[in-house]
């Protein structure tokens, strides 16, 4: 796949199979980490019923502290994962579960992935944020609709691929709605 199309944002509307998709990978997670994990939540946009999204399932663990993250490695390796530290968030460590077959909108940079895993500890408001964030957006279907067509305005063109995109329909909506 070539670094063009891979970075080409695509936004698959809302699949019925996300929920499923994300508890038989919570099942695996809670046998492979549950004595570390606080709490496995399904968040991002597949988290939100009728809401279009990259069609990849976002993870948040809670942890009771990011030294848990350390016995974390190796069970979440073994299911697939791959560990990429902060990876431009202080205080999350990431981790993405790579594919060689990516559907449409998996690829990023050339490197497929299904699911990602952004963890926490229980201190870190980054995790409390993505909980409200969803359950915000699941409660007012009105809301929704408006981030998901932010998310749809062509990106800004300083902005690099739309990357910023997101962050900017996010910010956006919680400016005009939520606060």
């Amino acid at each position: 796949m070539s670094q063009a199309v891979s970075d080409t944002i695509y936004l698959a509307d809302y699949d019925q199979r996300w929920p499923g998709l994300f508890e038989e990978e919570r099942t695996r997670l809670q046998d492979a980490i549950g004595e570390w994990a606080a709490d496995i939540q399904h968040v991002g946009n597949t988290s939100v019923p009728g809401l279009a999204a990259k069609p990849i399932i976002d993870i948040a663990v809670h942890l009771n502290s990011l030294v848990d993250a350390l016995y974390c490695i190796t069970p979440l390796m073994e299911l697939g994962y791959e560990c990429l530290g902060e990876f431009g968030i202080p205080g999350r460590i990431y981790f993405r579960k790579r594919t060689d077959q990516p559907i449409r909108g998996q690829s990023h940079d050339g490197v497929g992935r299904t699911h990602q895993i952004h963890m926490y500890e229980l201190t870190n408001e980054q995790y409390e944020k993505q909980i409200v964030f969803r359950d915000y957006l699941r409660a007012h279907p009105d809301a929704r609709d408006e981030y998901e067509r932010l998310k749809r305005e062509p990106p800004l063109p300083l902005r690099r691929g739309g990357a910023a995109k997101q962050p900017r329909a996010r910010s956006e909506l919680q400016r005009s709605k939520i606060n």
